[in-house]
């Protein structure tokens, strides 16, 4: 994913799924700021001010009037499933609505499930349009070195 600036000033608000593990505070400083634009699965709760995105229904995770949708064959949760593994349902959750969703960036501190020993890369190689950030990452991309949130 390539974010596009000009003369230091960003031309695109980004979107971001924001994980439940995330800093808050820098987030919510940069979308103050006008660099991006939280969205939220419903199975979490961060803020009401956020925009929700419904997470898919999964049998044994859902309840029948949580907000969750049906998903179709071309739904991606089996395949991040087999890449994050079906014993965190919730996070498998989290990455097919931000998947679905077309959000620009999935930003999450939870290293184990989506960024370490190599998870990252292999859940942006198989899915193309994904970019996973951590919320100090996104921070340093958007904001100049001497800026601080």
């Amino acid at each position: 994913m390539v974010i596009p600036f000009q003369k230091n000033k960003q031309e695109k608000i980004l979107s971001i799924t924001c994980d439940s593990s995330a800093n808050k505070k820098t987030l919510c400083d940069l979308e103050k700021r006008g660099f991006i634009k939280i969205f939220d699965v419903n199975i979490e709760t961060f803020s009401k001010q956020t925009t929700k995105i419904k997470a898919v229904a999964v049998r044994g995770h859902s309840k029948w009037d949580d907000g969750s949708v049906w998903g179709d064959d071309s739904n991606n949760f089996q395949e991040a499933k087999e890449i994050i593994g079906g014993h965190n349902m919730g996070d498998v959750r989290h990455l097919e609505a931000h998947l679905r969703s077309g959000n620009d960036v999935f930003v999450t501190e939870d290293l184990d499930e989506f960024i370490r020993d190599g998870r990252r890369e292999e859940l942006e190689s198989k899915f193309s349009d994904l970019k996973i950030m951590t919320p100090e990452e996104l921070k340093n991309l958007l904001l100049p070195v001497e800026e601080d949130v």
